[in-house]
């Protein structure tokens, strides 16, 4: 389905029932080009169609037992509503044609993921969840299980806004695994303070039982993750971390430091921040690190917004690609344009890996997301999710679409 301009919500009205919608006024899309497969370069012998269009700000993607595709949502103005989709190709024609919206006034839920059907919803400050989620999904429950992560009000007297939009994993081991941002969104230098002060819950990833009990943390010194995923071998996680700005606007600095992709083997481990900035100190707090600080597996160009990862695990693809990390780099989002020549992200990425899963290549996968400047964007890439006929859905939350990549004929 195809939903342009700010009046679609009649249209899904009469076209498929529950209506998409947003709590955030009008916002402004970009609507996807009309040669998507001619503008977005892939290996030979794959193929990107629109999936779901008309969606409003996708960000996270989780897959229910059914079929369904489960879409969470970011929205930056505060006090806005916003719902999580739920999204069925009903007649099998790689088209999403079935729409519902799942709203319990949240602001930002961003975090989902589906498990034994359950739906976990993570909110800025509080986790859900939807028991039975397909079954209800006219009428959904959302029962909250904890309420105790740092809220979006707390980073009001912050010198930026924060980051309140929180990433959540299902874990092998029955848990939830939920990021949490610093609450300083400058943070290098003489900034570096205000993070080692904060609440400790602040740049780390938690931890807790599906009930909200027993939280703790998991990996501490994680300045900004937004995607986590589990090996699906070794159920080791790894996650994506954006680095912090350097500062953002001088040219001088603007190649450092690094977006991260890291690897959490066990619990307790700490990664660097705000002591260590990939693999560079910080120039004021850099002598206090902790002495066994975990440096990055993979150090991305500054800037590119490394955002989710999936582990492909169909078996559309060819044999290369499995088990092998796809990550969605949502671009650089400046305050002012970018140096010429230095704009990064705004592609899906591969990254291959050894039988000890040391990375031994890094690569584009998808390329031509971006159309014009940093401050124009066209699409932005934000999440992956395989599909159980093996392609590999993208959501898109600058051009409100939702893309599937295929391999063959």
């Amino acid at each position: 389905m195809h939903l342009p301009g700010p009046r679609w919500r009649l249209v899904v009205l009469a076209l498929v029932g529950p209506a998409i919608g947003c709590g955030d006024g009008n916002p402004q899309r970009n609507n996807p080009p009309q040669t998507l497969q001619e503008q977005i370069t892939l290996p030979p012998g794959f193929h990107i169609d629109v999936w779901a269009d008309g969606i409003v700000r996708p960000r996270s993607l989780a897959l229910g037992n059914d079929g369904t595709v489960f879409v969470g949502t970011y929205f930056f103005t505060k006090g806005a509503t916003s719902p999580i989709y739920a999204l069925k190709d009903t007649n099998n024609d790689h088209r999403a044609d079935r729409v519902w919206e799942l709203r319990n006034n949240m602001g930002t839920p961003n975090g989902i993921d589906f498990h034994d059907g359950t739906l976990y919803v993570v909110d800025e400050h509080r986790v859900m969840r939807i028991d039975a989620v397909e079954e209800t999904l006219d009428d959904p429950v959302f029962e909250t299980i904890y309420s105790g992560l740092p809220s979006r009000a707390s980073t009001d007297s912050a010198t930026n806004v924060g980051h309140w939009w929180r990433y959540l994993v299902y874990g092998p081991d029955d848990r939830l695994y939920i990021t949490v941002g610093t609450r300083w969104s400058l943070l290098a230098g003489a900034h570096s303070a205000n993070d080692i002060d904060d609440d400790p819950q602040y740049s780390t990833i938690v931890r807790m039982s599906p009930t909200g009990a027993d939280v703790e943390i998991f990996a501490d010194g994680v300045r900004n993750s937004v995607g986590l995923a589990f090996h699906p071998t070794t159920n080791e996680l790894w996650f994506t971390d954006n680095g912090p700005s350097w500062p953002f606007e001088d040219p001088r600095f603007y190649d450092i430091p690094p977006d991260e992709l890291n690897r959490a083997p066990v619990a307790g481990m700490h990664f660097g921040f705000p002591y260590i900035h990939g693999r560079l100190p910080d120039w004021v707090s850099g002598d206090d690190a902790p002495p066994n600080a975990t440096p990055p597996t993979h150090e991305f160009l500054a800037h590119s917004a490394t955002l989710g990862l999936e582990f492909y695990t169909g078996t559309m693809f060819p044999q290369e690609y499995r088990d092998q990390i796809f990550v969605a780099e949502h671009g650089i989002e400046a305050t002012t344009p970018a140096p010429l020549g230095k704009l990064h992200g705004d592609r899906i990425s591969l990254i291959t890996l050894d039988e000890q899963s040391n990375v031994i290549d890094y690569r584009p996968f998808a390329e031509g997301f971006r159309q014009g400047s940093n401050a124009n964007y066209t699409r932005r890439p934000v999440d992956l999710l395989v599909l159980p006929d093996g392609s590999l859905l993208v959501s898109d939350d600058e051009a409100w679409v939702i893309y599937r990549i295929w391999y063959g004929g």
